[in-house]
């Protein structure tokens, strides 16, 4: 068992790491403009995540050691934060696709559809069903095949 100067050795050490960690975590961060290009910010994701290991290491030393652990804290948020600036750039750089809506599609050519034509039209009275359109429409139905005269 380690005594209790060798602990507090730890512990100092370790929280000097944590602190020059949490400040390159800082830099990093900071370097992190809208001009980074995906590429810089996979590279400096993977800067932070070797930042964090090295962190999580050092505060794994000083947790197994009986005492108050202030820094915790303090480097967990400085890291959560700079690597989601780091995604965000990564997904902005991302385009998304649009979605296909009705304003965004093409609309077709007049030459896919047949010219309109008027039709007669039949509004209940008998007068109007004597009309030429109706009379020949009405009797080319498969009832009636040929047209009757008379």
């Amino acid at each position: 068992m380690a005594t209790a100067s060798e602990q507090q050795g730890v512990v100092a050490e370790a929280l000097k790491v944590l602190t020059a960690l949490e400040g390159s975590i800082v830099e990093v961060a900071a370097s992190l403009t809208n001009e980074t290009t995906p590429g810089m910010a996979a590279v400096k994701a993977e800067v932070l995540a070797s930042l964090w290991r090295d962190g999580n290491a050092a505060l794994m030393r000083v947790e197994a050691i009986p005492g108050p652990n202030p820094r915790r804290g303090p480097f967990t948020e400085a890291y959560s934060s700079a690597m989601s600036t780091v995604n965000e750039l990564r997904e902005a750089a991302v385009q998304k696709p649009a979605t296909l809506d009705m304003t965004m599609a093409g609309q077709p050519s007049r030459s896919d559809y047949l010219p309109r034509i008027e039709l007669p039209r039949f509004n209940g009275f008998p007068s109007d069903a004597r009309s030429p359109g109706i009379v020949a429409r009405r009797l080319r139905t498969p009832a009636c095949p040929l047209p009757k005269r008379g």
